[in-house]
């Protein structure tokens, strides 16, 4: 049996096991992939996920992840954008996630860092 069809199944402290093996390396990815984790973590195991994709210890594309966080981990997400571009995100693929109210932020944050560069 494919572990991916027991992912409904799994609570909470399995998934974050599977999830943590995952990240690790210790599972291999033709049994499963991260990526169909997604739609069965809670927000923290999500968060968590990010940050490690972010920082490129997970074998999952930081956009990948976007569609499934939470609207209040963008704020954060976009501070640390702008300040430091990582490799692994940009702030571009961020875009169609953004309310308009961040949308805005972003621009402002920008247009001061860019005032302050000339």
């Amino acid at each position: 049996m494919k572990i991916v069809k027991m992912l409904p199944f799994l609570d909470k402290e399995e998934l974050s096991e599977l999830l943590d093996s995952l990240i690790k390396g210790e599972l291999k990815e033709e049994n499963i992939r991260i990526s169909a984790l997604l739609p069965f973590l809670e927000k923290e195991q999500i968060s968590h996920l990010f940050e490690r994709a972010v920082a490129g210890e997970a074998n999952i594309r930081p956009a990948a992840i976007l569609p499934f966080l939470d609207e209040d981990d963008y704020e954060g997400i976009i501070d640390s954008l702008v300040e430091n571009e990582p490799e692994t995100l940009s702030l571009e693929e961020l875009l169609p996630f953004l309310s308009e109210a961040n949308i805005k932020k972003v621009f402002r944050l920008f247009l001061e860092k860019e005032k302050k560069q000339e």
